[in-house]
C-alpha cells in the first residue's frame, strides 16, 4: 500500500504511517516488521500527528473534531469537540501538547491540556509547517522561517526551497553529571529541526566573480544549543568560512554553503548554528580564511527589530544565541530575561531602553519585578511573559476540576477530593477545615458522620461502619437464636453462622472468630506457613519488606536488598551513600567503610563519578543509573520495564537517569507521584443482596438502596449504563433481564426465556450480552429492545462453550473475555461478533466464577472458588500471577477500580475488598443478612465515550462490535442477513442454493422455487459461467466474503471466485494442488481450506492465502470422498470406501488437526445413503453455518 505520510515513535523505534487513500493508518514495529492497519478513518484525513510521550496518535480530518488513538490501537476517540474546517496548514507543539493552525482568523491554538482554542495573532499570513515551545517554523518558498511564538518575532531566516515538510525533535546534551530523579526544573533540551526540500538555488553570492552553480537538491539543517543562563553580557567572536565543493567533470555541480560561528563567552561556553544565508558587505569583526577558488564569504542575517515589548535597536554585525538579544553598541549580548529588569546589563544600558514604552498604553500589566509590561491579552493566558511569571499568579478561580490548589500553587484538587479522608496535597490542604456533611431527611446520620438510608436504620445489619445504625433500637434480644445463626459466647448477640470464621470480627466479644479449622490446616502450594501463628500466607509474601504474618516470621532470616550502584555496601548488610565512605568517619556499623585503600586517589576513567573505598578506587553511578560490566561506564535503569507497576499505576515513560508516570482520561497523579486517583464524581459500587441492589460509596462510605424487586426474587448478575442512566439484572424467579431508571424509577423487561450467571452491557455499540451455561452459548440483544413476545437477541458463539460463566467486555477494543467452569477450565477472548475466538489461559485454573478487566493496566483478574485464589494476567495471556487468599472461599462477581479489587463472596454474605496488586489490605466492605451476587463499579471514566462503528453501519436489527473496529450485523432467530450484509430478512427470502453443473453454478433463491414439484427447467436463477473452467469436481461457498472456492479435473489449482467479480467471470488461484480434488471444506472460523485430493487420496489443510499446506491423513483413505466440517466442535468427517472389514462405506470423523480419528456410521451391504448429512461453514442458505445443510 502507497504511504504518503510517517511518523517514528523515537521511544519503540515503531513507524506510524498515513497511507496515500488519507483514510488508513498503520504502524510497523521494530518487533516484527510487519505493516498492518491500526485505524481506517470516515473521511480523508489531512494531517498526522505523533506524540511519543502520551504514546497518542491525532489527526485532522475534514469535517470531522480532532481524533486520537493509542499507539497500540483500540477505539478513537475525540480529543477535541469542534470540527476540522478545511485544508489548512496546521502543526502539532508535542512540549506544549497543543495544536497550531493557520487560517482566516489568523494563528490559532487549541491547547489539550486546557481543551480551549485561542487566536495567537489574528493577522498571521506566514503558514506553518512546524511548532516546539517556544517556536514556530514557516515556509514562505524561498526560506524557512523560524518564529519566537511568544512575541512572533521573526529569529532566523533560511533559504530552502520547496520544503515539503519539517520534524521538530529533541536532541541530548552529554552531562558531566548525570541528572538527579529529583530534579524539579530540567533543563530546556536543544531543538533540531530537520527540513526536507526538493530543489533550491545557491543563496550565496562570491566576493569574486564566478559562475554561480545550477540549482541542485540540498539538505539544510538547523541545531541550535541554549546558551549560558548565567547573568552576564557575552562577547562573542565570530568566524565566518565557507566552502563549495564542485566536481571536476561538467556535469551539474551540487553546491553546498554552509556558516559557521563560534561564540565564546565567559566561564568558555559554545554555540553553534550551521546555516546557509546571502552575503551583504563584509564587517570589521570578520576574518575570512582563504581557500581555493570554490571559497566564499558568507555574512550572517542581520538581527531582526524585537518586539515592542523589547525595543532594542541592534546593528547588524553582531548575532546572538536565540536565547540572547544584542546590545546596540555591539558589544555584547544579555538573556532576554534580563531585558527590562531594572538593571543595565549592556555596557550602553540599551538592555533598559524603551521599557516604559508597553506600560503606558491602555490595560498593559506590570510585571512584579523591573520594569518589564505585558500586554493585556498576554495577562493570564498560560504561557508566562514575565520574566518572574508574575503575568501568569492569581489568575486561578475555582472550578469543579480545580476546586482547590496546593503545594505552593503546583496542584490541582477536584472537588470530588476534598474531604474525602484521603490526603491528596502534600501539605494535607485538601483535608483540612472539613465538616460533616448534614445527611439528607431520607437519611440516617452515622456518628461517624457517614450517611445512609434511613429504609437501613435498625434493619439488622451495620451500615454504619460504628454500627451505630443498630444502635437503640427497639428490637429485644432474642431467647434463642434462630436456624443459620450462632449465639457469642458472651456478648450473647446472634449473628449468621456463615459469618463464623470468616476472618471478620462480628461478634462484640470476637468469639465468631475464636477456634477457627483454619488454624489448624496445613499450607497448601503456593503458600508459606508462619513459624508460630499458624498462618498461611502467599509465597510472595515471604521477604516482600512487609510483616504479613503475626509474629514476623515471614521477614525472618531475608537477605537485604542489594545496595544501588551510588551506595556502599556495609559488612552488616546495610547500604551508605558512596559520598560518605573514605570521609574519616565510621559511618557503617562495623567500620567497614574506612580504612584500606582509601588513601589511594582516584585514577579510572569513570562515566559519571570515582570515589575512594577500602577495596581502592571505584566508579559510582548516580541515581538512576547502574554500573555496567566493565566496572567503568554506567547504564540507565529502565524502571518502567523492570520495576512494572510498581514504578507507576498506569503510564510510565523513562527517561536518562530518571522516569515520570502518567495517567488517564479522567484519572489525575497522586503527590507520590506514582498513583492515579480517578477524578468528577465519587465512584460507587453497586451490589445485589438478595432482592435489593445497593450503592456505596467507595470514599464517603454512602450507602443506599438504588433497587428493590420483591422479596421473593432474587437480583442476580447486574450491570449499569450511564449514557441512559439504567440498571440491567437478571431476575431468576421470572427467567428474564430487567431495567431500571436511575433517574425516574420507571422498570422494564429486556428479554425473557434466558437463564444467565452473568450479563455484560457494551456501552458503545449499545448492547447487551449474557452467558448460557447450560446451552453453553453466549448471547446477546440491544439495549434499546422492549420486550413485545418475539425474541430479539442473537447467539454470538454457540458449539463447543464449556459452560461459560462469568462475562467482561471490552468496547473500545471489541473484545470480550468469559471463563469456562466444565470439565476444562480455560479463560476465553473472542472478537465482540463471536469471530477470532481462542484461549487465553487453560492452565493453573480451577473454578474461575468471577471475572473483572482492568483496563487501565490492561490486566484481567479472576478469583477461583475450587483454589481459593485471586489471579491476574494480561490481556495476550502472558505475565500471570497467582495469590492463594484464605478468604476467597465462595466469589460470585468481581470488579476492579483504581488499586482496589472488589467481590462478593456468597458463602460468608460479604463484600470485600484487596490490593489489586499484592492482594494484601483485605477489608470487609458490607455485610448483610442476605447472600450477594452482582457487583460493578460506577464511574464515567470507567466507561469511556469512543465513536461508534455501528451507528454508520445501517444495520436493521443488531450490530455487534468486532476486533477490527467495524460493525458486524446480525439477526435475530427466523431471520436471515441478506446479500447487503445489513438486513435481515426471513429465511425464505433470503436463503439460496448453489446448483453446480460440470461448467457452469447458478444460484437460486428458496423463495424463486415452484410451489409443486414436476417443473421443467431452472427456476429464476442467476449464472455463473466460470471462463475457462473444463469440468468442476467440488465447491464450497462462503456467504461472509462471498467468495466460491472450487476444484476442476486436472486443475492442479483450487480457484477463488468472489461474488463481486461475477461481471468480469474471471477467477484467481487460492491454493496450488497435485492430482485432482475430489471435495473441499472452508473452515470459516479460520479461513483454512481443507480438501482430498492426489494418489493415494490423502486430506490436506492449507491457511488463509494458500500459505503452509499441510498433510493431514493419508493411510486407508481409498475412495474418500464427501469431506465436511464443523468448525465449532473443531471435527471434519469424510466417506471412505471401505471399512475395517473390508466391505460396505464408512463415515469416519477427527479432530481438525488430524488427530483422534475414530469410526462414525457404516453402511451395510445392499443399503445406500441418498445424501450425506454435515454442517458446511458458510451454508449455501446464505448465512453462518450454524443449521445443518444436506448435501446430495
Amino acid at each position: 500500500m502507497p504511504v504518503c505520510s510517517a511518523r517514528v515513535d523515537i521511544r519503540s523505534g515503531d513507524l506510524y504511517w498515513l497511507a496515500c487513500n488519507r483514510r488508513d493508518i498503520g504502524v510497523i514495529r521494530t518487533s516484527d516488521k510487519a505493516p498492518r492497519i491500526l485505524h481506517r478513518a470516515r473521511s480523508s484525513i489531512q494531517h498526522l500527528f505523533l506524540d511519543w510521550q502520551r504514546d497518542t496518535l491525532y489527526w485532522l480530518a475534514r469535517g470531522q473534531p480532532l481524533q486520537a488513538l493509542s499507539l497500540v490501537g483500540g477505539a478513537p476517540w475525540d480529543a477535541w469537540n469542534e470540527t476540522w474546517s478545511g485544508d489548512l496548514p496546521a502543526a502539532m507543539d508535542s512540549r506544549a501538547f497543543s495544536v497550531l493552525w493557520s487560517s482566516a482568523l489568523g494563528l490559532q491554538a487549541l491547547s489539550l491540556t486546557k481543551r480551549q482554542a485561542v487566536t495567537l495573532a489574528p493577522s498571521w499570513s506566514h503558514g506553518l509547517v512546524a511548532a516546539f515551545e517556544p517556536y514556530l517554523v514557516s515556509a514562505n518558498g524561498t526560506a524557512l522561517l523560524l518564529w519566537d511564538r511568544r512575541t512572533l518575532a521573526l529569529v532566523l531566516s533560511l533559504p530552502a526551497a520547496g520544503v515539503q515538510g519539517v520534524v521538530a525533535f529533541v536532541g541530548s546534551e552529554l552531562q558531566a553529571v548525570p541528572p538527579s530523579k529529583e530534579s524539579a526544573v530540567p533543563l530546556l533540551p536543544p531543538v533540531t529541526t530537520t527540513v526536507r526540500t526538493t530543489t533550491s538555488t545557491a543563496a550565496a553570492r562570491l566576493t569574486t566573480p564566478t559562475t554561480t552553480p545550477p540549482p541542485s537538491q540540498t539538505t539544510t539543517a538547523l541545531s541550535t544549543t541554549p546558551a549560558p543562563t548565567s547573568k552576564a553580557t557575552t562577547s562573542q567572536t565570530t568566524t565566518r568560512q565557507s566552502t563549495t565543493r564542485q566536481s571536476t567533470t561538467s556535469a551539474p555541480t551540487t553546491a553546498r554553503t554552509t556558516l559557521t560561528k563560534t561564540t565564546t563567552v565567559q566561564p568558555v561556553t559554545s554555540t553553534t548554528r550551521s546555516f546557509t544565508t546571502k552575503i551583504t558587505a563584509p564587517q570589521p569583526t570578520t576574518t575570512t580564511p582563504r581557500s581555493n577558488s570554490s571559497a566564499r564569504v558568507v555574512t550572517p542575517t542581520p538581527p531582526l527589530q524585537s518586539s515592542t515589548a523589547h525595543p532594542l535597536t541592534p546593528i547588524l554585525h553582531l548575532s546572538c544565541s536565540r536565547t540572547h538579544v544584542p546590545c546596540r553598541d555591539g558589544t555584547g549580548c544579555v538573556a532576554q530575561e534580563y531585558l527590562c529588569d531594572g538593571e543595565k546589563d549592556c555596557a550602553d544600558g540599551s538592555d533598559e531602553d524603551g521599557c516604559a514604552q508597553l506600560c503606558n498604553t491602555p490595560g498593559a500589566f506590570h510585571c512584579a519585578s523591573g520594569a518589564v509590561c505585558v500586554g493585556a491579552g498576554e495577562r493570564c493566558d498560560g504561557v508566562p511573559q514575565c520574566p518572574d511569571g508574575s503575568d501568569e499568579m492569581g489568575c486561578w478561580t475555582p472550578t469543579q476540576e480545580c476546586a482547590l490548589r496546593c503545594d505552593a500553587a503546583t496542584r490541582c484538587i477536584p472537588r470530588s477530593w476534598l474531604c474525602d479522608g484521603h490526603a491528596d496535597c502534600l501539605d494535607h490542604t485538601d483535608e483540612q477545615g472539613c465538616v460533616l456533611k448534614e445527611c439528607g431527611p431520607a437519611e440516617f446520620s452515622c456518628r461517624s458522620g457517614q450517611c445512609v438510608a434511613l429504609a437501613l436504620h435498625c434493619d439488622g445489619d451495620h451500615d454504619c461502619q460504628d454500627g451505630s445504625d443498630e444502635e437503640g433500637c427497639a428490637v429485644p434480644r432474642p431467647l434463642l437464636c434462630r436456624e443459620g445463626e450462632v449465639t457469642c459466647s458472651h456478648s450473647g448477640e446472634c449473628v449468621p453462622e456463615v459469618w463464623r470464621c470468616d476472618g471478620a470480627a462480628d461478634c462484640r466479644d470476637g468469639s465468631d472468630e475464636q477456634g477457627c479449622p483454619w488454624e489448624e490446616e496445613l499450607c497448601e502450594d503456593q503458600q508459606w506457613s508462619c513459624s508460630r501463628s499458624r498462618e498461611c500466607i502467599p509465597d510472595v509474601w515471604r521477604c516482600d519488606g512487609e510483616t504479613d504474618c503475626t509474629d514476623g516470621s515471614d521477614e525472618a532470616g531475608c537477605h537485604p536488598a542489594p545496595c544501588q550502584s551510588n551506595e556502599y555496601p556495609c559488612g552488616l548488610g546495610s547500604c551508605l551513600n558512596a559520598s560518605l565512605v573514605c570521609n574519616s568517619q565510621q559511618d557503617c556499623a562495623d567500620g567497614s567503610d574506612e580504612g584500606g585503600n582509601c588513601s589511594v586517589p582516584c585514577q579510572r576513567s569513570c562515566t559519571h563519578l570515582c570515589y575512594p573505598s577500602p577495596q581502592g578506587p571505584r566508579c559510582w553511578c548516580g541515581p538512576g543509573y547502574r554500573l555496567a560490566a566493565d566496572g567503568l561506564s554506567c547504564m540507565d535503569i529502565d524502571e518502567c520495564t523492570e520495576w512494572g507497576k510498581e514504578a507507576c499505576s498506569q503510564t510510565c515513560l523513562n527517561a536518562p537517569g530518571s522516569y515520570s508516570c502518567g495517567c488517564l482520561p479522567g484519572y489525575l497523579l497522586e503527590p507520590d507521584g506514582h498513583t492515579c486517583k480517578l477524578t468528577g464524581p465519587e465512584p460507587k459500587l453497586l451490589v445485589a443482596v438478595q432482592s435489593e441492589v445497593l450503592s456505596y460509596g467507595l470514599r464517603s462510605g454512602h450507602e443506599e438502596v438504588v433497587l428493590a424487586t420483591d422479596k421473593d426474587r432474587v437480583v442476580f448478575s447486574l450491570d449499569y449504563d450511564l449514557v441512559e442512566r439504567k440498571v440491567f439484572w437478571m431476575d431468576l424467579a421470572t427467567e428474564s433481564i430487567r431495567w431500571q431508571d436511575l433517574s425516574s424509577g420507571k422498570k422494564g423487561t429486556l428479554v425473557k426465556g434466558v437463564r444467565s450467571d452473568c450479563i455484560a452491557v457494551d456501552w458503545l455499540g449499545r448492547n447487551l450480552y449474557w452467558t448460557d451455561g447450560v446451552a453453553g452459548q453466549i448471547l446477546a440483544t440491544r439495549l434499546g429492545a422492549a420486550w413485545q413476545g418475539i425474541p430479539e437477541y442473537t447467539v454470538v458463539m454457540d458449539g463447543d462453550l464449556d459452560q461459560p460463566h462469568s462475562l467482561v467486555l471490552q468496547p473500545l477494543a471489541g473484545l470480550m473475555y468469559w471463563s469456562e467452569v466444565g470439565s476444562h477450565s480455560r479463560l476465553m477472548e473472542a472478537s465482540m461478533d463471536g469471530s477470532w475466538r481462542h484461549v487465553l489461559l487453560a492452565q493453573g485454573l480451577g473454578w474461575p466464577t468471577a471475572l473483572a478487566l482492568d483496563f487501565p493496566t490492561q490486566r484481567i483478574f479472576w478469583l477461583d472458588e475450587k483454589l481459593g485464589s485471586v489471579g491476574s494476567a494480561r490481556l495476550d495471556g502472558s505475565s500471570v500471577k497467582v495469590l492463594k487468599l484464605r478468604w476467597v472461599r465462595s466469589p460470585f462477581a468481581a470488579a476492579v477500580c483504581e488499586g482496589q479489587l472488589y467481590w462478593s463472596e456468597r458463602k460468608t454474605w460479604s463484600v470485600q475488598q484487596v490490593d489489586k496488586a499484592s492482594g494484601k489490605n483485605r477489608t470487609v466492605l458490607l455485610k448483610r443478612h442476605g447472600q450477594p451476587h452482582g457487583i460493578q463499579v460506577m464511574h464515567p471514566a470507567l466507561r469511556p465515550a469512543a465513536p461508534n462503528p455501528c451507528e454508520a453501519r445501517g444495520c436493521s436489527h443488531l450490530c455487534l462490535l468486532s476486533a477490527r473496529h467495524t460493525g458486524q450485523c446480525r439477526c435475530p432467530p427466523g431471520l436471515m442477513l441478506a446479500a447487503n450484509e445489513t438486513t435481515c430478512l426471513p429465511i425464505r427470502d433470503s436463503a439460496f442454493a448453489l446448483l453446480v453443473s460440470p461448467a457452469a453454478v447458478a444460484q437460486v433463491y428458496l423463495k424463486d422455487l415452484p410451489a409443486s414439484a414436476g417443473s421443467q427447467g431452472l427456476p429464476p436463477h442467476r449464472a455463473l459461467p466460470l471462463a475457462k473452467v473444463s469440468r468442476l469436481t467440488a465447491v464450497d461457498y462462503a456467504v461472509k466474503d462471498k467468495s466460491l472456492y472450487f476444484a476442476e479435473v486436472g486443475g492442479n489449482s483450487i480457484g477463488l471466485l468472489r461474488l463481486k467479480d461475477w461481471g468480469r467471470l474471471s477467477w484467481k488461484k487460492a491454493v496450488a494442488v497435485e492430482g485432482t480434488v475430489t471435495s473441499l471444506a472452508l473452515d470459516w472460523l479460520s479461513g483454512n481450506l481443507y480438501w482430498i485430493g492426489g494418489q493415494p487420496p490423502t486430506i490436506h489443510v492449507a491457511a488463509p492465502r494458500g500459505r503452509w499446506v499441510l498433510a493431514l491423513l493419508s493411510e486407508g483413505l481409498q475412495g474418500a470422498a464427501w469431506l465436511a466440517l464443523c468448525p465449532r466442535a473443531s471435527t471434519m468427517c469424510f466417506v471412505t470406501a471401505a471399512g475395517s472389514r473390508g466391505h460396505g462405506a464408512v463415515v469416519e470423523c477427527a479432530a481438525m488437526d488430524g488427530t483422534g480419528r475414530r469410526a462414525g456410521l457404516e453402511e451395510s451391504p445392499g443399503s445406500h445413503w441418498p445424501c450425506l448429512w454435515g454442517y458446511w461453514h458458510q451454508a449455501v442458505l446464505g448465512r453462518p453455518r450454524e443449521r445443518n445443510h444436506q448435501q446430495c
